[in-house]
């Protein structure tokens, strides 16, 4: 079936209440926004641009000198942003595979290239995973890809089947010896709830449990550690009468770090902003949305 076909059937099953942003996912929200692709589609987004401002304590809001944009296809994927900050830009390009999973991640800044390839098994999970980089020497940093020549990092993944609801993931270091194994657990629903991951040679292990809701949405999100010492953390996530996320709290073991807030468009159920505050200075950075072009 084509992808082009199934634009029509993604735009009539999404409704009135998609949601701009995507929780669903176990590492939501780590690095950039997660634009859901479907509300994205739907509403026929070609670009977002971004503007930031910050305020300390007792001051008032400054604008600060950065800026993102972002750029989708006709099919909702995020295909490329650039984010100026600290007086260089960085520019991400992305390209995803017939099953809209994403096969390269491409950056580059004033000193040069960086790029992330992954390949993907019948499932959908990861197969392998290359790091590439390059120096710039006059390249068009908006669609430059590192060839594979200039490779600096490779794994593969393997993967043995427990039961219907357990698996574990194999990390193959470059000789192809397994140096990690990651226990995958996942509920009725097929969510992943909990992951364990231990190195196959020394001591330590990594523990995240996650709990949903009844919209697959990301209700907290813990992570222990005793790799390097003792480290914890944890995420919450709370919503409103549309499901969209409204609030994400950040905590390192028991102490509350930050807290980020959400605003959208009454009407059109957009983005419009995020709120963050830092519970230690009170200082808060805020980013406001606005789409740039329609399809």
């Amino acid at each position: 079936m084509s992808r082009t076909f199934l634009i029509s059937i993604f735009i009539l099953t999404c409704t009135a209440h998609a949601q701009m942003l995507d929780n669903s996912r176990l590492h939501a929200f780590e690095g950039k926004p997660e634009f859901n692709r479907t509300f994205i589609m739907s509403k026929g987004i070609k670009s977002i641009f971004c503007t930031y401002s910050s305020k300390a304590d007792n001051d008032v809001i400054r604008p600060e000198n950065q800026s993102a944009y972002y750029k989708f296809n006709r099919f909702g994927e995020l295909t490329f942003e650039y984010k100026t900050y600290y007086g260089d830009t960085v520019y991400t390009l992305y390209v995803y595979d017939e099953r809209s999973n994403l096969i390269i991640k491409s950056s580059a800044d004033k000193y040069g290239f960086f790029s992330i390839h992954h390949t993907y098994d019948a499932s959908n999970r990861i197969t392998s995973t290359q790091h590439r980089a390059q120096s710039f020497t006059n390249q068009d940093k908006t669609n430059y890809i590192p060839p594979e020549e200039t490779v600096n990092f490779k794994e593969k993944y393997t993967y043995t089947e427990l039961s219907d609801t357990s698996y574990i993931k194999h990390y193959h270091n470059s000789a192809n010896e397994i140096y990690k194994n990651e226990y995958y657990y996942l509920d009725h629903k097929k969510r992943i709830t909990k992951t364990e991951s231990y190195p196959k040679l020394g001591s330590g292990k990594e523990t995240t449990e996650i709990d949903y809701n009844n919209e697959n949405q990301i209700l907290s999100r813990a992570s222990q550690s005793s790799y390097m010492g003792n480290y914890a953390s944890k995420y919450t996530y709370a919503y409103d009468e549309n499901k969209n996320i409204y609030s994400m709290n950040y905590y390192e073991g028991d102490v509350f770090k930050t807290e980020f807030q959400f605003v959208y468009d009454s009407e059109t159920n957009l983005l419009t902003g995020i709120i963050s505050r830092d519970k230690g200075s009170n200082s808060m950075m805020i980013i406001q949305f606005d789409v740039g072009s329609w399809y």
